[in-house]
């Protein structure tokens, strides 16, 4: 698979500082960004050195140890290039003849045009090499000779490359801008030359790309060009220099020119380019701003008098679009982003601190006002933490204000609230909605968090009024991968994509306004939602912006459209705060044990597809579009009540695609038709089996079905229990055969497979099934019923639905699902893989993806955009990927997403590794900040931590870590992210990096008396003492071990089934292999200790199959170990 979206990111840096202690800060400065730009999965594309301090050594050094640290980390790329650039301290001491010097200064005028030709190479460029630049020619020629694609310009260091990235063209363009300020014999140093001799030509920018520049600058998407000093500029076609930005190392600021710092301890700056289908952008990353390009700087050019048809205005209606609007309110799925309003009260909106902060940090109120963020970046340079405390408090309300508008919009069912306002109105408003309907979130401080139980009001910007940290008005794009603020900009983009929105501002043409626009992604086109906005008329301009930014214009203020058009009692209103309190208190509650009869009520009509491999719904049961089976027969015999009166537990095991959970559900019609009360706990579940098994209970179930009972992995035996009752419900649980250690072989349960061989009536049913809907497909050849019965049942060996999927496509399982993934785009085929691998036996605590985070997985590093939006929408309109009610996506069936895993996903390494870095490093964002074990995402990152999962991957062990790494920044202080890394380490048998991370794992908050990390700490003593039996030392340590595992399972008992396991295996092998290094009292003792302690675990945990097999395996030793144990002398 092609990588999907990225940035190219350069590390540009100029004159390094001439005393060591600044040089020193500078480097690390920059070894500390490109660290931190690794550790967010991205890659560095180029180093430019623009400029040097003289003798370019120095500059030389710390740009190839980038290099080398750069492709240390990221072995399997491509390391960045080295582009170094002329600067004014590059001129070399020895003077040029009087010849040189009057032409490249007074005489230019002159040489210029044959220079240009190419004929005064031996006048002009070779002095400029050899005598002006020399060191620096030099190392620029070597660097850039091992660039493919690079064209070499007419001066020394000039010169650019063209190449693809992601689908887009970037250009980069080194050029000389300081050839001019030379100096003659008569003048030893060049620092006299003229600086207005700075600059570039058209006719050397041509030189140095090989044809005519504007023309290869408007094939590009994005062009960089670097100089080691700034200076003049040629003028440029607007096409050209929108997409054009100029960056130096030295020189006089200027609004075309980014200049790097030049600080004592920092002179670098990291700049990420961003060339996509919606935008070309330059980010400052470190100052967290977008760049100008050249063409925005530059003044405005007149227009040509060109007469234009205007398009006349449609007749305003507004009927139509509140209607619209409504009927998406009523669904619950509509956010609100709030840019300014929605009264005007008397406090400032963002516009206008904007202005405030300009005249405060500038001096004066700059002609053109610049966006918010770049004012921003500089009051926070210029304005003490005080001071911008005060220009935001006239963003507020006093906190005993009346805000009966804004209390009546958040009564209004929106899905999500964002708060750009920066204001504190909607946090007092919220104190007055029910607080457990309504969270008030610091988008600076919270990250965000799935399936929560209220609806989220975002500040955006943080919060003025609150006491901790300041707010943040930077540009949201070019911050840390990890930022809070960040995260939550990328989860906006996604919803954008995925449900309507609605827009509030209090003038239509405020710069506010459009910055969040740009801010938040929204582009205009054909998306499945409409974007409203809520604004007043304005001009016949405003309104021909609106139209062209694909908005529908509801022409009212925001406070206008609170008072009449949110007010209580309209009905679409009341659906939608219905339908938003279902799904709050469904949050909530959590998923358990759901009606049957509610299911069905519920349930779509069947549809032929199920034949065609999609998992069964409760449609395709009620109307038979599934063919009955003997199997539910069977299922229906086992179920009957003893002679006692009792109901039995009936576990229904079979492989991947046999038709479990179709049984299953058939059975669970066959006895709600009967008028039995059932229940059903499928995938979907996220409650605990203890408030399962409450609500079950209390909703007086006859029989209760179990789908995938393994989700539940060692809880699942007690679970089936506590839901029989003894007796009292019927509980029927489907498992794979895969996975039959969950349940203890001894556990009391019917027992039935669903791997048997058909029988002929059922594959007479099937057939008959298949050809009343039309797919029959080549079972048609076969004229007897007998013969399709027969090659039917020859297809059956692979599994039912591999025989069906093959019957109905006229293609075998396997090959079919690896077709369909190879025809998919690169994007699409990403988007599967994700779903795929959560669906997949892997990852069997989740079942799904939520729709908006699959657009910004998928997007990894990038932001979701609509490429990754079409990307899904054709994975559904194909089939291949289902919605659910919920909003989530899933695979069609769950042995097509095994399949994907294990026979396209698996064999591709670097695409794996590359798979579950993404997901690990998603969900980390999402839940390391989460305690709770049962929220979903905190569940999904578990599962994707797992040392377990790791190993099964089949990843070598330099990727796994490298996994692990991707998602150290969000995870560094969570003490379990750190013993799945000891215990990924343990089972590498790398125990000195195992010991390390147990010891990091201590240093986090609650990791000292964590006793899973104490129970892993103790295998790699036991282990360690292994290796060397002689030391007394590593003996002493694993009698330790011995102890402090003895101290786990008699506080903990049942809870600490692994320290159990550890203590048999581990301390039989340590003391089977080390005895003869023991005293007969330390002997005697930890051979006592370990029988003691298994008599215990009979006790607590025998129906544990791990606890039974650590038991069994080592029942051989333990007998030798207690004959040959040495008596202890009177």
């Amino acid at each position: 698979m092609a990588e999907p979206g990225g940035s190219v990111h350069f590390l540009c840096f100029g004159p390094l500082p001439g005393e060591p202690p600044g040089r020193a800060a500078a480097e690390d400065a920059m070894r500390a960004d490109l660290d931190r730009l690794h550790a967010s999965g991205r890659r560095l594309d180029g180093i430019l050195v623009l400029g040097t301090s003289g003798g370019c050594g120095e500059a030389r050094r710390i740009a190839e140890e980038l290099q080398t640290r750069a492709f240390e980390a990221r072995p399997d790329e491509d390391p960045p290039v080295i582009v170094p650039v002329p600067g004014p301290g590059d001129r070399g001491a020895t003077p040029v003849g009087p010849l040189v010097a009057h032409g490249l200064t007074t005489g230019w005028p002159q040489i210029s045009p044959g220079l240009w030709r190419g004929q005064l190479a031996d006048d002009i460029v070779r002095p400029l090499e050899t005598q002006v630049f020399p060191r620096l020619a030099e190392w620029h020629t070597a660097e850039t000779r091992a660039i493919g694609g690079w064209t070499r310009g007419l001066l020394p260091g000039d010169g650019a490359v063209r190449w693809r990235s992601h689908g887009r063209t970037i250009g980069l363009v080194s050029v000389n801008t300081v050839f001019r300020m030379v100096a003659d014999e008569f003048r030893m140093v060049a620092d006299d030359a003229d600086e207005t001799l700075a600059g570039c030509s058209l006719e050397q920018l041509a030189q140095a790309v090989g044809q005519d520049f504007p023309a290869w600058a408007q094939g590009n998407d994005l062009t960089l060009l670097c100089a080691g000093r700034t200076g003049a500029l040629p003028a440029l076609p607007a096409d050209a220099g929108a997409s054009l930005w100029a960056v130096a190392g030295a020189g006089e600021p200027g609004r075309e020119w980014v200049l790097t710092p030049g600080q004592a301890d920092r002179v670098h700056l990291l700049l990420r380019a961003d060339a996509t289908a919606d935008r070309a952008a330059l980010l400052d990353t470190a100052a967290r701003r977008t760049v100008r390009p050249v063409g925005a700087a530059r003044p405005a050019v007149a227009a040509p008098q060109v007469p234009a048809p205007r398009r006349s205005e449609e007749p305003y209606e507004a009927k139509p679009l509140l209607d619209a609007f409504y009927r998406h309110a009523a669904t619950a799925r509509m956010a609100l982003v709030l840019v300014s309003g929605p009264d005007d009260d008397g406090t400032i909106d963002t516009d206008e601190l904007n202005r405030r902060l300009a005249d405060a940090a500038f001096g004066a109120m700059p002609e053109a006002l610049p966006p918010l963020h770049e004012t921003w970046a500089a009051a926070r340079n210029r304005l003490s933490p005080q001071q911008l405390r005060q220009h935001l408090g006239a963003l507020c309300l006093p906190a005993d204000r009346e805000v009966r508008t804004a209390l009546r919009l958040l009564r209004a069912p929106w899905s999500c609230v964002y708060d750009f306002t920066g204001s504190n109105r909607l946090a007092i408003a919220a104190r007055s909605v029910t607080p457990q309907t309504v969270s008030c979130v610091n988008a600076v401080e919270e990250p965000p968090t799935g399936n929560r139980p209220v609806f989220d009001v975002v500040a955006m910007h943080g919060r003025p009024d609150d006491e901790g940290s300041l707010p943040d008005f930077s540009d949201a794009a070019s911050g840390p991968a990890t930022d809070a603020r960040g995260l939550w900009f990328r989860r906006l983009r996604a919803q954008l994509l995925t449900q309507p929105v609605l827009f509030m501002s209090l003038s239509p043409a405020g710069p506010a306004l459009w910055e969040t626009l740009r801010a938040v992604g929204w582009t205009p086109g054909e998306l499945d939602f409409p974007g409203f906005i809520v604004t007043p008329e304005g001009t016949p301009a405003d309104r021909a912006r609106l139209r062209e930014a694909g908005l529908q214009h509801i022409r009212m203020t925001p406070a206008a459209f609170v008072r009449d058009r949110l007010m209580p009692g309209i009905q679409a209103l009341e659906d939608g705060n219905r339908a938003l309190t279902r799904e709050l208190a469904d949050a909530q509650q959590g998923v358990g044990v759901l009606s049957v009869s509610g299911l069905l009520e519920n349930a779509p009509a069947g549809d032929r597809t199920f034949l065609q491999g999609r998992d069964a719904t409760w449609g395709d049961v009620r109307d038979r579009i599934a063919a009955p089976l003997s199997l539910v027969d069977t299922l229906r015999a086992r179920a009957a009540r003893t002679a006692e009166g009792r109901s039995p537990i009936i576990l229904l095991r079979g492989r991947a695609g046999s038709g479990k959970t179709t049984a299953l559900m058939q059975l669970a019609y066959r006895l709600h038709t009967g008028a039995d009360a059932v229940g059903w706990v499928d995938r979907a579940a996220s409650n605990p089996p203890r408030a399962i098994v409450e609500q079950a209970r209390e909703q007086r179930f006859d029989a209760v079905f179990v789908d995938d009972v393994q989700l539940f992995k060692g809880g699942a035996a007690r679970l089936l229990e506590d839901l029989n009752g003894n007796g009292e419900t019927l509980v029927v649980a489907g498992i794979r055969t895969t996975r039959e250690k969950e349940i203890d072989a001894a556990f009391p349960a019917e027992v039935v497979s669903s791997d048997e061989l058909l029988g002929d009536d059922d594959l007479r049913g099937i057939i008959e099934t298949l050809d009343s809907n039309a797919l029959i497909g080549d079972l048609k050849q076969f004229r007897q019923m007998h013969q399709k019965v027969d090659e039917l049942r020859k297809r059956c060996d692979q599994g039912l639905l591999a025989a069906m999927i093959e019957v109905v496509s006229g293609t075998p399982f396997e090959k079919l699902v690896e077709s369909e993934f190879d025809e998919l785009d690169a994007e699409s085929q990403w988007a599967y893989a994700f779903v795929c691998f959560s669906d997949s036996e892997l990852i069997f605590q989740k079942r799904g993806i939520d729709r908006a985070d699959l657009l910004e997985i998928v997007a990894l590093p990038d932001q979701p955009s609509r490429r990754h939006h079409t990307a899904v929408r054709q994975l559904i309109s194909m089939n291949l990927l289902v919605p659910t009610p919920e909003g989530w996506l899933r695979c069609r069936q769950r042995t097509i997403a095994d399949t994907v895993v294990a026979k396209v996903l698996k064999p591709k390494k670097r695409d794996l590794e590359k798979l579950v870095g993404r997901l690990l490093y998603f969900y980390a964002g999402r839940a390391a900040h989460i305690r709770d074990r049962n929220h979903i995402d905190r569940r999904a990152m578990i599962r994707l931590l797992n040392h377990d999962t790791m190993r099964t991957l089949g990843l070598n062990p330099e990727a796994v870590r490298r996994i692990y790494q991707g998602s150290h920044l969000f995870l560094g202080n969570d003490p379990h992210y750190w013993l799945q890394r000891a215990e990924y380490e343990i089972q590498m048998d790398d125990l000195d990096l195992a010991r390390n991370h147990l010891a990091a794992a201590r240093g986090c908050q609650g990791g000292e008396q964590d006793y899973f990390i104490r129970t892993a700490e103790s295998t790699v003593r036991l282990r360690s003492a292994r290796r060397d039996p002689a030391s007394l030392p590593l003996r002493q340590d694993a009698l330790k071990a011995l102890n402090d595992l003895d101290d786990v399972v008699r506080k903990h008992r049942g809870l600490a089934r692994n320290a159990f396991v550890v203590l048999i295996k581990e301390g039989v092998k340590w003391l089977h292999e080390c005895h003869a290094d023991l005293t007969p009292r330390e002997y005697r003792d930890a051979l006592d200790l370990i029988e003691d302690d298994i008599a215990l675990g009979q006790e607590c945990i025998a129906d544990i199959n791990q606890f039974q097999a650590a038991v069994h395996s080592t029942a051989v030793i333990r007998t030798r170990l207690r004959a040959t144990a040495p008596g202890i002398p009177l």
